[in-house]
């Protein structure tokens, strides 16, 4: 078994080895501990734990086709669109704080 760490924790495991992954002997304590205790992390623990805050960021802004199409609408006088994806914005870095 291969596992991903971040701050001493396992933060991902899986059966083929990628990117930052080690192997683990699947007997081990800290493996079978994870293994116990993995579902009683929300989705959203799990990925503070594994992502850093720009990748977190990342994954919830607005997407850049969406900022474009809302700017070229406010650019005709309807900011609405570009005003709810501002506020989107602001609410996802204030969610996911810079050095977190």
């Amino acid at each position: 078994m291969y596992i991903r760490r971040k701050d001493n924790y396992i933060v991902a495991i899986s059966e083929i080895k990628q990117e930052d992954m080690v192997y683990i002997d699947d007997n081990d304590k800290e493996l079978q501990d994870y293994r116990n205790h993995q579902n009683q992390y929300s989705y959203e623990e799990i990925q503070k734990r594994t992502l850093d805050y720009k990748q977190l960021r990342a994954i919830h802004y607005p997407s850049i086709g969406d900022m474009i199409d809302a700017f070229c609408k406010a650019k005709n006088g309807d900011d609405n669109e570009l005003n709810k994806l501002l506020k989107l914005r602001e609410e996802v870095k204030n969610t996911y704080k810079k050095g977190e």
